[in-house]
């Protein structure tokens, strides 16, 4: 769990791809946790994506919901944000996976949209 990840377990990656579901416009406590531990520059030179899985604005009955959005935004972003910030070098911008309700699972071709997303990420690394 990346609950038991420590910062020196990064030393010597060459790709980090950190995900997270969205709650609350942001990246799961654990996530933050993770990236809050990793040291400044200690991401160096280290490629990285990051995703979330989020719930389509769509799919909620709410009109409250769309301009939140559009302020907050979903998880990746941040997510990618940090992993810039200690260092990390973004090969592919950040995404999201849409989920049928909070847990999933992906909606209807969200799967094959991840595979292909994975599939630009090793590309670029080439």
């Amino acid at each position: 769990a990346v609950g038991d990840a420590k910062p020196e377990q990064l030393a010597g990656l060459s790709l980090l791809v950190v995900g997270s579901p969205t709650r609350a416009f942001s990246p799961t406590p654990a996530i933050k946790k993770f990236l809050a531990r990793i040291p400044k520059g200690g991401l160096k030179g280290v490629h990285i994506a990051a995703f979330d899985t989020r719930i389509s604005v769509d799919d909620v009955d709410s009109r409250i919901l769309p301009p939140l959005i559009k302020v907050f935004g979903y998880a990746a972003k941040p997510i990618a944000d940090r992993l810039v910030k200690k260092g990390g070098v973004p090969v592919i911008p950040a995404e999201g996976f849409f989920v049928d309700g909070e847990e999933g699972p992906l909606k209807d071709g969200e799967l094959e949209r991840a595979a292909d997303w994975a599939k630009q990420i090793m590309t670029n690394l080439r």
